[in-house]
């Protein structure tokens, strides 16, 4: 079930609604104790894990860079937040399920045995990052599991289809990056930064290694760079699978090895990488709140959108990926659809200019799609017969019922409230 959480439950037992109720949450022996054996229980049981059938076309894996866990070098509040909205951002107008590691009980489990007050920090982080969740409507969205350990090992079908591409990115980064050096003893420190990594990167190297394995040191701490960010997207790529559904990741690094790799590309890849123009100008919270209260529209919205993408994945030619062919579906679909809807509104608003008297009693049934444009637009003080009262109301509710049913009114509508 989506939302489910043994962190939530903690929090709901102890009612911890707000940040202010944290520390007295964490400062009570009794609710700490209780804390330690949740995690401890859901470390052995391991029972987050995903639904192994869920809707294919509704349903996506959030990549390591679009997770709740702090893996991603992220495990403040602020810096999982921003993930979360850049996640729900690139989900809402498409998706019901999004299966996202959340904060892991078995690495819970290992902080809280090597430092308990590390531990503290991590789960006051968490807690405040759940209240989030919910504050924002997030919570019916995601569907939480928890992904494997990180490892070095990789399937040899992974290192067949994706070493081609990654010594290409192993060259770039060692001879684009911008790296600075401290030497010591044995070993050497850097500072490494390039444009594909969304931060900069630290790192050491042994002199002895970087000689012997490598053609130069930053050759050394290139591949030493690399090395996370493969056994994150090998654990993403293994959890996809598993559930048949597709990867949605923002990490630049992994979009390049993901292009390269022999996989088809679904509905959901095209769908996770379309823009929409609204995202800029509303937060997420108003964007899942106009999905809730304008649902009819979403779910005709969403339809045409499915439509357009299956319509582009059918007829899918050699060297066409998933976010090619989403702006496609951007130029050819949704940008002139809009384009419609504004024009039926400005025919329809120069149509009661010309008769504002009518315009005064139409204008009730119409407000709502924003046809009625301004304050001030309407005269007040006009009078109407009562033939051009029925003429009216027929003519604005037309013409209401006709913005509304359009495939891309939810979205002209989200646009219009920003």
């Amino acid at each position: 079930m989506n939302g489910q959480h043994w962190l939530f439950d903690w929090m709901e037992r102890y009612s911890v609604r707000s940040i202010e109720a944290i520390p007295g949450a964490l400062g009570n022996h009794r609710s700490v104790a209780e804390l330690k054996e949740t995690i401890a229980k859901s470390a052995e049981s391991g029972t987050s894990r995903a639904p192994r059938l869920m809707p294919k076309d509704r349903s996506l894996v959030a990549g390591t860079s679009l997770d709740l866990s702090g893996r991603a070098d992220l495990w403040i509040a602020e810096g999982k937040k921003r993930q979360l909205d850049t996640l729900l951002k690139r989900v809402w107008h498409y998706f019901d399920d999004v299966v996202v590691a959340g904060p892991s009980a078995v690495e819970m489990k290992l902080l809280l045995d090597k430092d308990e007050q590390r531990f503290l920090e991590h789960i006051a982080a968490d807690i405040e990052l759940f209240q989030y969740i919910d504050e924002i409507g997030g919570r019916e969205l995601l569907v939480f599991v928890d992904k494997p350990l990180l490892g070095s090992d990789y399937s040899p079908e992974f290192v067949r289809q994706a070493r081609p591409v990654i010594n290409v990115l192993a060259e770039k980064l060692a001879n684009e990056s911008t790296i600075t050096w401290s030497d010591h003893d044995d070993h050497m420190h850097f500072v490494l930064n390039h444009p594909m990594l969304e931060h900069t990167q630290w790192g050491s190297i042994g002199k002895q290694h970087a000689s012997d394995a490598h053609s130069s040191k930053e050759h050394a701490a290139a591949w030493q760079v690399l090395g996370p960010f493969l056994q994150c997207l090998v654990t993403d790529i293994s959890l996809a699978h598993e559930l048949s559904l597709p990867l949605g990741s923002t990490v630049a690094l992994h979009g390049e090895i993901l292009r390269e790799m022999d996989s088809e590309v679904s509905g959901g890849d095209v769908a996770f990488n379309i823009e929409l123009p609204v995202i800029d100008g509303l937060s997420i919270t108003a964007l899942l709140q106009l999905r809730q209260d304008e649902n009819d529209s979403f779910e005709l919205f969403r339809g045409a959108l499915r439509s357009a993408v299956n319509e582009r994945v059918a007829a899918i030619d050699l060297g066409r990926d998933a976010r090619g062919l989403a702006k496609e579906i951007e130029r050819d679909v949704i940008n002139p659809e809009l384009r419609r809807i504004r024009l039926k509104m400005d025919t329809t608003r120069k149509r009661l200019r010309r008769n504002s008297g009518l315009a005064v009693v139409a204008g009730g049934l119409i407000t709502s799609c924003g046809i009625a444009g301004g304050s001030g637009f309407f005269d007040a003080g006009a009078t109407v017969a009562v033939s051009g009262v029925a003429a009216a109301i027929r003519q604005a509710s037309d013409a209401a019922l006709n913005i509304k049913s359009h495939d891309m009114y939810f979205l002209w509508k989200a646009l219009s409230v920003r």
